[in-house]
């Protein structure tokens, strides 16, 4: 399948990719075999695989390192949630989060005995929306929370001696397609 990409910002190729589609269009209705689709969409900004795969699989090395150093099984996840939380990629809960973890705990606690009144529940809930953090999403990163995560990460690998914890060029690259870094 063939894509053709118009950026609004840059109209100088648009006619020559005119010209193309065309060409392929009547080239899909002479050679196809029953039905075809063609489909127009808008560019999305979000982050692929490509984006995300550096800061992942240098997550992922870390996870063996941190084993390494504690002695606990930590998976690439749990890797994922050492780097938010130390490199302070954190935000405050959503309400319902903060609900989720007041149920939880109501759940804990009922398990040990102790039942909470309605009026505890509410504080419990008030209480972690003053106070309950939650890790962000990569996904979500912005350029600058990208390449500060990164960097850590490499800082952290370069002190430790750990020389694996550099992202390779193509996953460089394609953070910076992403994010247009020169």
């Amino acid at each position: 399948m063939k894509e053709y990409i118009f950026h609004k910002e840059n109209k100088r190729n648009w006619e020559g990719q005119r010209q193309a589609i065309g060409i392929a269009l009547k080239v899909a209705i002479d050679t196809t075999k029953g039905d075809f689709a063609v489909k127009i969409e808008p560019i999305s900004s979000k982050k692929t695989n490509d984006q995300l795969a550096g800061i992942h699989r240098l997550c992922a090395l870390l996870a063996a390192r941190l084993k390494e150093c504690n002695g606990i099984n930590y998976d690439t996840e749990s890797a994922k949630i050492w780097v938010k939380r130390e490199f302070n990629f954190i935000e405050q809960a959503t309400e319902s989060q903060c609900i989720t973890e007041a149920i939880n705990e109501k759940h804990r606690r009922r398990i040990n005995g102790e039942n909470l009144t309605k009026d505890q529940f509410k504080e419990l809930i008030e209480t972690f929306k003053k106070y309950l953090i939650k890790p962000k999403s990569f996904a979500n990163a912005t350029k600058e929370e990208m390449i500060h995560l990164i960097n850590k990460i490499e800082e952290l690998g370069a002190r430790m001696g750990w020389s694996e914890l550099q992202l390779k060029s193509c996953e460089q690259r394609a953070i910076e397609k992403y994010y247009g870094v020169k």
